[in-house]
């Protein structure tokens, strides 16, 4: 995708980048934040460029409590410490992990098995909660204390299709079973304030959110979720989008708005790949059956 007229803007991204660890995660769906460019870059083929290698080894260095940390910042009066601190959520655990795996070419290198592996120990009866490798205060989320996360555990499923098809199982399906229960119960439950309403449904990229695209593409790697009524549900609304409206974003994020998927006037390549790329896995995943 990077034609000439976005080479200076995939130039600007590695830049932000390589900022990863000198600029504080406030909230995870910071758009311009360097974690949210770099799941923009790793998913669009440029993890081989030479400037992000740096980026995966200071992502390995991080490592601290089973698992690789970012730098933090939570308010007091949210339960954090209002201080700058390296640490990790379990919403954003699993991305770093991804993002890490993805710098090395895909391959899983044993501190990714480990981290998996505590990621898996985590996992509660209704998928992954609000948790946090211990030095952040008190902090925990705006939901209950036995509320699944919702974007926790999206974010597991994304990390572990990269694994093999006959590994973690249990963890796959668990996560599986809480997106499409969520959306199952979306009209009664809204855990964490994740609802899965109107802005939920709404087509837009990069997938760094909750929202409908990023979800149904986590589970299109699956064979027992795509054949699932819920999950079908999902794909409906979106290809419905289409025939209706096209590619086009139905909400941007502002930072991306010189990309295609940073306006709402016209379609968006990355949309249209991403969700052909949706409907080729499941065509896949059903003739294998």
């Amino acid at each position: 995708m990077d034609t000439n007229g976005q080479s200076n803007k995939i130039s600007n991204l590695l830049d932000i980048a390589t900022k990863l660890y000198d600029i504080e995660l406030k909230r995870h769906n910071d758009a311009s934040h360097p974690l949210n460019v770099l799941i923009f870059l790793v998913d669009n083929g440029f993890q081989k460029h030479k400037s992000l290698k740096s980026i995966n080894q200071s992502i390995l260095d991080s490592y601290f409590q089973n698992g690789f940390t970012i730098l933090m910042n939570i308010p007091i009066a949210f339960g954090g410490t209002g201080e700058n601190v390296k640490t990790w959520i379990l919403c954003d655990l699993p991305i770093l992990t991804y993002i890490s795996i993805k710098l090395n070419n895909d391959k899983l290198l044993p501190v990714h098995k480990k981290i998996i592996k505590n990621i898996s120990i985590l996992m509660d009866e209704n998928g992954w909660r609000c948790k946090n490798c211990g030095n952040i205060g008190k902090f925990r989320g705006p939901g209950k204390k036995d509320d699944e996360c919702p974007l926790a555990s999206l974010n597991v499923l994304r990390l572990l299709s990269l694994t093999k098809s006959n590994e973690y199982l249990d963890e796959k399906e668990k996560a599986i079973e809480t997106l499409l229960l969520l959306w199952k119960e979306r009209k009664k439950r809204r855990p964490y304030l994740f609802a899965m309403g109107t802005d939920f449904c709404k087509l837009k990229y990069p997938l760094i959110w909750y929202d409908i695209l990023n979800v149904v593409n986590a589970l299109s790697y699956f064979q027992s979720a795509v054949n699932r009524k819920e999950f079908i549900e999902m794909l409906k609304i979106i290809n419905q989008k289409v025939k209706q409206n096209g590619y086009k974003p139905e909400s941007v994020y502002q930072f991306w708005k010189e990309f295609d998927f940073g306006q709402k006037k016209t379609d968006s390549e990355y949309i249209k790949n991403t969700i052909e790329s949706i409907q080729d896995r499941i065509d896949r995943l059903t003739t294998s059956t």
